[in-house]
């Protein structure tokens, strides 16, 4: 996996942040797309998280995952017209945040992958929770990393 993919993604994070205060202020968002915009403000800037931030680029790329995951929900499930004028706004195109959402994915399942041979490696994970975990991702979900986390933590408890 070349990390120096991740640049660009990473110069488009003010646009990111753009688009996600523009989509906020639309007036014809539901409740539920407010609340999901909102809560990941509040998971970014929160002390809680899938993946602790001090675990070198790992405990970075959920939050990321979990940016965009929102703002591709919200703009998606906005009328098309509503959706395409605040990415214009915040000058990004649909394309691009699609380009961005499989780089993560990608980035997260191979750093998850590094991890997850390691610990099994190491004896902290048992064989069925890493495929657990792994057929998670694979169906391209922040589940699979939650899943991991806690199959960790249960590890460690037995």
């Amino acid at each position: 996996m070349n990390y120096w993919k991740l640049g660009p993604l990473l110069l488009r994070l003010p646009k990111y942040g753009k688009l996600l205060l523009s989509l906020s202020q639309e007036p014809t968002l539901s409740l539920a797309q407010r609340l999901t915009l909102a809560g990941t403000v509040i998971y970014a800037f929160s002390p809680i998280d899938l993946i602790p931030g001090v675990i070198p680029i790992l405990g970075q790329v959920d939050d990321l995952v979990v940016l965009l995951v929102a703002i591709r929900s919200t703009v998606y499930s906005c009328p098309d017209r509503i959706g395409r004028r605040h990415l214009k706004r915040a000058g990004l195109e649909l394309e691009e945040i699609e380009s961005d959402y499989r780089l993560l994915v990608e980035t997260a399942g191979v750093m998850v992958a590094g991890v997850t041979r390691i610990a099994r490696a190491t004896g902290v994970i048992s064989y069925r929770e890493v495929r657990r975990a792994g057929r998670s991702i694979g169906q391209g979900g922040m589940l699979g990393l939650g899943m991991m986390r806690q199959a960790l933590a249960g590890s460690k408890n037995n």
